[in-house]
């Protein structure tokens, strides 16, 4: 008897318990992406935490409460802290993206899946002077497809846009170098080979009520020739230094395509700063066969290559009014030690005067 009541009681706290959080859900379904654009609040993204200390919840039922209750357009990010050991996330998306497309939400990052879905801002307004650059390579990619699923930005010629932009290998040590704007919703002709895919996202002080965007990307799979050991960095802090590769007893490996993109400080560009990035030699081969192209990015131009440098440079130090990219080439023979790259935000004056 005494554990009929336990079970009882047990199954009174369960149903006490979803039927708040069915309330709080519907409570948030209420909301208007108004309440969303506060700054204090990062990515426009609303946490609750409910603290369950009296039973395991399952994450199907409270996927079940979103589904009915949470409208769709809303991106609300439910974190749910079960027994204090572990939490899940639930996002409400639109429904025309794939359950089955893994979802990058935040502003740029590395994406090495066959597939996936970037998400961004789709149903608040953006915000002035974001930069956020999103690095697709998968391994055995020689090619992809991207599709728009969402675009709600109000383009301003130089102020606001998306840009991709295709790195490709070709013959031993060339590369070539594609770029495309988006302007529109559906599919975007990217060509072939492309070993790289760069999806760039920025906006200026013009931005005319625009929302964000959601995009679903592919990798046309194959031979693509290019090393695993590629690696991609995306830094957005005050200050640091990058080493390539990270291990001082090791050396690069062949046939690398391996990025190095400097963006500004939480990714929000400041006139008033400078990206600075100095390059210190370790060893590459010599001839020029391993190479980096630097790149400098504009809102009116995009991404344009600046100049190239290889072995004997020693030290060389770039600044740009904003970000930055290195894209480290090397052939299929000897390779080397590599570099370090350090890298700060200075403010305009001082980087002049230095």
């Amino acid at each position: 008897m005494n554990r009929y009541y336990r079970s009882l009681s047990l199954y009174l706290i369960k149903a006490d318990f979803l039927f708040k959080c069915s309330i709080y859900v519907k409570v948030l379904s209420n909301l208007t992406p108004a309440h969303l654009n506060s700054r204090d609040i990062k990515a426009s993204l609303i946490h609750i935490i409910f603290i369950v200390q009296s039973f395991p919840l399952k994450l199907k039922v409270i996927k079940q409460l979103a589904a009915k209750h949470l409208k769709m357009n809303n991106f609300i990010f439910i974190s749910l802290a079960i027994l204090g050991t572990f939490s899940v996330s639930i996002l409400a998306r639109p429904d025309i993206i794939k359950d089955s497309s893994p979802q990058y939400l935040s502003c740029g990052g590395e994406l090495n899946e066959t597939y996936g879905t970037i998400v961004y801002k789709t149903d608040v307004s953006v915000f002035q002077n974001e930069r956020c650059v999103w690095t697709i390579r998968n391994a055995n990619a020689v090619s992809y497809s991207l599709d728009v699923l969402t675009y709600g930005l109000q383009p301003v010629a130089g102020d606001i846009g998306i840009e991709a932009t295709c790195i490709s290998k070709v013959g031993s040590r060339d590369v070539t170098i594609s770029r495309t704007s988006i302007v529109q919703q559906g599919v975007v002709n990217l060509g072939s080979p492309c070993h790289l895919l760069l999806i760039t996202y920025y906006s200026g002080e013009n931005i005319q009520n625009s929302r964000g965007f959601a995009m679903l990307y592919t990798a046309v799979t194959g031979s693509s020739g290019i090393s695993a050991d590629s690696r991609h960095h995306m830094v957005n802090t005050v200050q640091g230094h990058v080493r390539h590769p990270l291990d001082v007893e090791m050396t690069y490996t062949s046939n690398e395509i391996s990025t190095f993109t400097f963006a500004p400080l939480d990714n929000i560009h400041n006139p008033e700063t400078k990206t600075v990035v100095s390059f210190v030699e370790d060893g590459l081969e010599a001839g020029c066969y391993d190479y980096l192209m630097l790149f400098q990015f504009s809102p009116a131009t995009g991404w344009s290559s600046d100049h190239s440098l290889c072995s004997g440079t020693g030290y060389e130090k770039w600044e740009s009014d904003d970000m930055i990219m290195a894209v480290f080439i090397t052939d299929g023979s000897n390779v080397g030690r590599g570099f370090h790259l350090v890298h700060s935000h200075e403010l305009t004056t001082l980087a002049k005067k230095d």
